[in-house]
C-alpha cells in the first residue's frame, strides 16, 4: 500500500462529530500548514483553522518528495535500495489521493469533515473530496483552482516538463541522484513563477530595471575581496541593486552571467560577448527562484505531480461536467485571484 505522511495539530482529538478539517497544499508545498498558512491558524472562531476546537489534517500528495511514496522512495523490487525513479506509476490522480486520504482519516478516527479547504492544487483536492465522498464533508473553501485542468494549464505543464526532459542529465528519469538535471528543473521553476503572475504585475514590479553594483565593481570582485560582503539586492535577486532610475556614475552595471556553474549551465561560450547584454532584474529574480527551488525538490517528483494536475477532472466517469458540479450542494466559498495566469479568475467565476 502506498505510504502517506500527514501533519495534524489540535488541542482536540478527532471525534465522530463535525470537528475535523482537511487542508490541501499547493503543488510543491509540504504538509506542514503552519509554514505557509500560519496567518489562518489559531484558537477560536476568528481563525479559519480553529486549533482549539478542530482537528486539522494535511497530507503530502503521492509523488511528493516530502515523505509520502514518490519517485525518490526506495523501490522494494530493486536491489541496493534504489528508488522508483522513472518506474513510479503514473498518473496518480487527485482522486487517488482523496481515496487514500479517506483511509488515513478513518485510521486516525475521523468520521466526518466539517471543511475541506485548499489553494491551487489544494482546491482541486477539496473539490474532489466533495465529489467522491459527498456525505463525508460539509463545507468547502476553493481558492484559485478549477474543476478540471484546462488545455492552457496542461500546455504550461508540458513546457515545464520538456525543459526538464531536455536536460542531458535527465536520462529518461533514470538520472544519478547525485547528479540530477538541475538546469532543467531550475528552468521549469522559472517558467512556473511567471505563470503565477499577470504580465502587468511583472512589468510594474521590475519596470525594465537592470542589475547594478553600488560600488563600481562587479559582484564577483566584491565577493573575492570580502566573502561575507552584503550585496544589496531587491527581493529574490542574486546580487546587485535594482536600477529603475538613473544612478550616480560611481555605480556600474553588473555583467550578465555567461554561465551558471552551480547548475551546470553555460549560457554563452564567449564570456566577453555576453558583457554587452543588459542584465535585467527580472532575469536575476527568476534565476534566483530556480536555483532556490532545486535545493528542495526532485525532478521526477515535479514531473509526476504535474501529471496529477493534468489528470484532474472532477467529472471523469460521472457525467457531464456542469451536471456534476450542480450536484455538489455543499456550502462553498470560492476565491479567485485576478492576477493568476495559470488558473484565471474566470475559472472560479
Amino acid at each position: 500500500m502506498p505510504r502517506l505522511t500527514a501533519w495534524f495539530v489540535s488541542s482536540r482529538k478527532p471525534q465522530t462529530g463535525d470537528n475535523a478539517v482537511i487542508v490541501g497544499h499547493s503543488l510543491t508545498s509540504n504538509s506542514n500548514v503552519s509554514e505557509w498558512w500560519s496567518e489562518l491558524m489559531g484558537p477560536g472562531d476568528a481563525c479559519a483553522l480553529d486549533l482549539a476546537n478542530e482537528f486539522v489534517v494535511c497530507v503530502n500528495y503521492l509523488a511528493s518528495p516530502y515523505g509520502s511514496s514518490s519517485p525518490v522512495t526506495p523501490d522494494p523490487g530493486k536491489r541496493n535500495g534504489e528508488s522508483y525513479a522513472a518506474d513510479f506509476p503514473t498518473p496518480i490522480t487527485v482522486r487517488d489521493n482523496v481515496r487514500l486520504q479517506r483511509l488515513l482519516l478513518e485510521r486516525l478516527g475521523v468520521r466526518h469533515l466539517r471543511l475541506a479547504i485548499g489553494g491551487s492544487m489544494g482546491s482541486m483536492l477539496a473539490l474532489e473530496w466533495a465529489a467522491t465522498f459527498p456525505d463525508f464533508v460539509t463545507e468547502l473553501v476553493l481558492i484559485a483552482g478549477c474543476g478540471r485542468h484546462t488545455d492552457w494549464a496542461i500546455g504550461i505543464g508540458e513546457a515545464q516538463r520538456f525543459s526538464i526532459m531536455a536536460d542531458a542529465k535527465f536520462k529518461g528519469g533514470q538520472y544519478d541522484p547525485k547528479d540530477p538535471p538541475l538546469a532543467g528543473l531550475a528552468t521549469s521553476r522559472m517558467m512556473a513563477m511567471l505563470s503565477y503572475r499577470a504580465p502587468r504585475s511583472v512589468d510594474e514590479r521590475f519596470a525594465r530595471g537592470v542589475m547594478e553594483n553600488p560600488h563600481g565593481e562587479c559582484a564577483d570582485e566584491r565577493v573575492e575581496k570580502n566573502p561575507s560582503a552584503d550585496v544589496v539586492s531587491v527581493e529574490g535577486k542574486l546580487g546587485g541593486t535594482l536600477v529603475a532610475e538613473p544612478k550616480p556614475r560611481a555605480a556600474t552595471a553588473m555583467r550578465k552571467p555567461s554561465s551558471h556553474g552551480d547548475i551546470g549551465c553555460t549560457a554563452h561560450a564567449n564570456e566577453s560577448a555576453s558583457e554587452t547584454l543588459p542584465y535585467f532584474a527580472v532575469e536575476s529574480y527568476l534565476q534566483y527562484q530556480g536555483k532556490k527551488f532545486i535545493q528542495r525538490f526532485d525532478a521526477n517528483c515535479y514531473i509526476q505531480l504535474t501529471y496529477t494536475l493534468d489528470s484532474h477532472d472532477v467529472a471523469r466517469g460521472r457525467g457531464a461536467y456542469e451536471d456534476v458540479l450542480r450536484r455538489l450542494t455543499h456550502r462553498t466559498l470560492v476565491v479567485g485571484i485576478t492576477s493568476d495566469v495559470l488558473y484565471p479568475f474566470s475559472l472560479q467565476a
